[in-house]
């Protein structure tokens, strides 16, 4: 038992001795600290005045059960969008392995066509606005991470995304929705 000891004593200190010796090389990093403290200021003074920087978006909730042809329309229009953020949004889906979410992914991607957008598992979302039916648009304003929102307007439909941008608008007479609206039916 001391051998042992003492082998792995040995062995540790020489392990110690060596690396010590040893250089690792360090990538070239060269920052402009003058640069990093203005803008760590500014966004310190932007904290203070305004909080955390809630960005307006539009989130479209559905779920599996959403028709394929309505899910492609929305998503199809969606990509016109180019002056507020959109993001769909699902409660979850059915699994538990890494490869069941692969297999959920991927039949969501061939059934809405909705590559290039953004497409979040969030069931937070569903709970906060107490949401029972899907689909839904959602116009909220929300920070990054971890993601907190003011919820403006959200209506429930099957229908084509201008529409139910407009009923927002109608609703809300918020300029940029107006603008989301312009973007929408001038393609």
């Amino acid at each position: 038992m001391k051998r042992v000891i003492f082998t792995f004593l040995l062995v540790f200190a020489l392990s110690i001795a060596y690396a010590d010796t040893y250089k690792f090389p360090q990538p070239m990093i060269k920052y402009d600290m003058k640069d990093i403290i203005e803008q760590t200021k500014r966004f310190r003074e932007m904290y203070k005045k305004y909080g955390r920087y809630k960005k307006p978006q539009l989130v479209y909730l559905y779920s599996d059960s959403v028709p394929k042809s309505t899910i492609e329309n929305v998503f199809k229009q969606a990509k016109k969008i180019k002056s507020i953020e959109f993001t769909g949004c699902m409660r979850g889906f059915i699994g538990n392995t890494a490869k069941d979410l692969k297999r959920f992914i991927q039949k969501q991607v061939e059934k809405g066509k909705i590559d290039n957008i953004e497409v979040r598992l969030d069931p937070f979302f569903f709970r906060d606005l107490n949401v029972k039916q899907v689909p839904a648009l959602v116009y909220a304003h929300c920070t990054e991470q971890p993601v907190e929102c003011d919820y403006d307007y959200i209506i429930y439909g099957d229908s084509r995304l201008d529409y139910l941008v407009d009923k927002i608008y109608e609703a809300s007479k918020d300029k940029l929705i107006g603008k989301v609206l312009e973007e929408l039916r001038n393609f």
